[in-house]
């Protein structure tokens, strides 16, 4: 199977942060297909570890209008993974 490689750019998820002191902070809105939903709460908050890299990552459950979205955000400052949480 071979991937469309003509593929628009903005169809990757983003997510867009409150920025504190710490950067990056709490996320605040998720755009997917150039939609934006709005984070109404963060369900969950976490430090955990990828047990396969050891890599530390931040993970927010985010609860929006449409739906409820698993946010990884590597400490590694790469970009981070948005997915629907389907807990």
């Amino acid at each position: 199977m071979t991937k469309n490689k003509s593929k628009p750019e903005n169809t990757e998820p983003r997510v867009t942060f409150y920025s504190g002191y710490r950067g990056e902070e709490t996320p605040r809105s998720i755009v997917i297909e150039g939609q934006e939903w709005e984070v109404k709460r963060i369900i969950k908050r976490e430090m955990v570890m990828n047990s396969r890299s050891g890599e530390r990552m931040r993970r927010f459950v985010c609860e929006t209008r449409g739906c409820t979205y698993l946010v990884l955000v590597p400490e590694s400052g790469e970009h981070c993974q948005v997915r629907v949480n389907d807990q």
